[in-house]
This record gives structure tokens, C-alpha cells and sequence, in this order.
């Protein structure tokens, strides 16, 4: 059963269905819902501590956590690929200035998509990820407007972003990269749990 809530205007909703019926009941709406959110996002500084809300100082613990479970996943592929001189692409959606690719894709990946709508958080990242070790390309994209990529990636990386899609648009972007996969490739999703401090988070692979 859904729970009702509050947004940040002080409006209540007897649940998730009901605000989205009010926030985006038209295409004019929808697009107010994304402006709002990148006007939000082009206020904050375009650090890690930034992007992660003030909790900058939980991206060592993330990233060893992440890694972790990127092996568990694909340890065996990604040792094949290197072995056998074979080229592994990730897309880092919603990348920010690019934390994640610097600390684990590039490590593990030859070539990142780094897909980011923020404009200067994605400037940064191309400053942060000079040096990374790995190709990277810079797309400056929200994800609601993705585009299907036939057979590209091994993996497709989400990590705390999804969540600012609508439903509607949620199921269109991992239908999107479901397409965009290679054959056996994984789409990783990683959340932040809801607590008061958000010092965890659950990741989900699904193979593809």
C-alpha cells in the first residue's frame, strides 16, 4: 500500500499517484517538473560535496562498497575482457562532476559515457576526469531524454539519480538502456536509503 506525503511546498498527497497527477498532468507541466530540478541543481557547487547534499565525507565508504559490488557482478567479465585485450563501456548516468567514473568505472572500464544534464557540474568532471585512465566522453543530457545506443555498453551505472524521473519517463529510460546493452550486459541502479543521514545504499544489477 502507498504512504501519502508532503512536498517541499507544504502540499500533501495521499500518495505517489496523486502528486504525480498534479505535478505532471501536461507535457507544459512535465517540463516544469525538469526546469525546477535543474534550477535546483545549477545552484550547488560543483564539488563532491555538493552533489552529494553536505554528505561528501561518505564517498570513500560508497565507492569501496560499489566496488565490491561491481565485482561480484562482473569480477569474472571484466578479468576475461582485460585478459583477452577486449574494450568494456559503461555509461555513468546522471554522473554529477564525475565521482563515481574518477573512483571505480575507469578503473575497471577502457571507455565511460559520462551523461549529466547539470552543465557545470559536468564541466567540472571533464576538469576531474583529465587524468582518469579510461576514454571518456562528456554528454551533456538529462535522461529523460536518452537515446537508445544499439550494443554498446557492458554496463549501465545509475547511482542516485533515477529517483528525479517520473514514472512514465523512469520505465522509458530503463527501457532505453535495456536496448542500448550488449549481449549479458547489466544495468546497476544504486539508491540512497531513506534515513535521516544517508550513510548506505542498496544496488541492484539486472542482467540484460
Amino acid at each position: 500500500m502507498q504512504s501519502g506525503g508532503q512536498d517541499s511546498d507544504g502540499n500533501r498527497y495521499r500518495n505517489a499517484g496523486e502528486m504525480w497527477e498534479q505535478e505532471v498532468a501536461t507535457p507544459s507541466a512535465k517540463d516544469c517538473w525538469y526546469t525546477k530540478g535543474i534550477d535546483y541543481w545549477n545552484k550547488v557547487d560543483a564539488t563532491v560535496d555538493g552533489v552529494l547534499g553536505g554528505f561528501g565525507r561518505i564517498s570513500p565508504n560508497d565507492l569501496k562498497h560499489s566496488n565490491a559490488f561491481l565485482q561480484q557482478v562482473m569480477g569474472e567479465a571484466i578479468a576475461r575482457a582485460k585478459e583477452e585485450g577486449r574494450e568494456l563501456v559503461v555509461a555513468d548516468c546522471g554522473a554529477g562532476v564525475g565521482r563515481i567514473t574518477k573512483g571505480l568505472l575507469s578503473k575497471h572500464f577502457t571507455e565511460v559515457d559520462v551523461i549529466e544534464p547539470v552543465e557545470h557540474f559536468l564541466s567540472q568532471a571533464k576538469v576531474l576526469l583529465r587524468d582518469c585512465g579510461a576514454k571518456v566522453n562528456f554528454l551533456l543530457v538529462p535522461l529523460q531524454e536518452v537515446t537508445v545506443q544499439p550494443d554498446r555498453y557492458d554496463v549501465v551505472w545509475i547511482q542516485w539519480c533515477i529517483g528525479h524521473l517520473t514514472d512514465d519517463d523512469c520505465v522509458a529510460f530503463l527501457q532505453i538502456c535495456a536496448q542500448s546493452l550488449k549481449p549479458g550486459g547489466l544495468i546497476v541502479v544504486s539508491a540512497a536509503q531513506a534515513e535521516a543521514k544517508p550513510t548506505s545504499a542498496t544496488l541492484s544489477a539486472v542482467r540484460v
